[in-house]
């Protein structure tokens, strides 16, 4: 038990560091290329916990060349635009100027029902309200509601003046 246990802990540090490497802070973060390295480092980790015959190295040399893999084509995906759209995908509109793309919708497997979902999600409840929805590579939408359904801000309502540069912390956890 003692065994199981060590390993445990060793492979959690050992995949909490590489995932720590990668940069993702959370899975909104992740482009499926990512989540699926993240869930193949999760299943080699829990095989080598799980059976101890198995030697810690025969999970942790594929979860760095895993890592490697992930990290030599994010570095050629920043280069190449083209490769980046092939791994990562590419942002999808699925109304434009406030009409709903029935093709983009095939295209995504996106049903009315998702898409009122999200827009719900998103503070906005009615389809008329909406100029412009994209469907981002990470599974999220943006939304931007048309001019009169905007939400003002202070700077819209002039009550603030334009203020430059960068604020800075004069005083932190005291």
């Amino acid at each position: 038990m003692l065994t199981l246990f060590l390993r445990a802990v060793l492979l959690y540090l050992f995949v909490f560091l590489i995932l720590r490497l990668t940069g993702k802070r959370q899975v909104a973060d992740l482009q499926p290329f990512d989540l699926l390295v993240t869930l193949l480092i999760a299943d080699l980790a829990g095989c080598a916990i799980a059976d101890t015959s198995i030697p810690l190295a025969y999970s942790v040399v594929p979860i760095l060349a895993l890592y490697l893999v992930q990290q030599g084509l994010t570095f050629i995906a920043l280069k190449n635009d083209k490769l980046r759209r092939v791994i990562c995908g590419s942002p999808v509109i699925l109304i434009a100027d406030g009409v709903v793309s029935e093709q983009a919708m095939r295209d995504t497997n996106y049903t009315i029902i998702d898409l009122l979902d999200q827009l719900r999600a998103k503070d906005v409840f009615d389809l008329d309200n909406v100029a412009y929805a994209i469907l981002e590579t990470n599974g999220t939408m943006s939304v931007l509601q048309k001019g009169c359904f905007q939400t003002p801000t202070v700077r819209d309502l002039g009550l603030v003046e334009e203020r430059a540069g960068l604020s800075y912390m004069l005083i932190l956890d005291g």
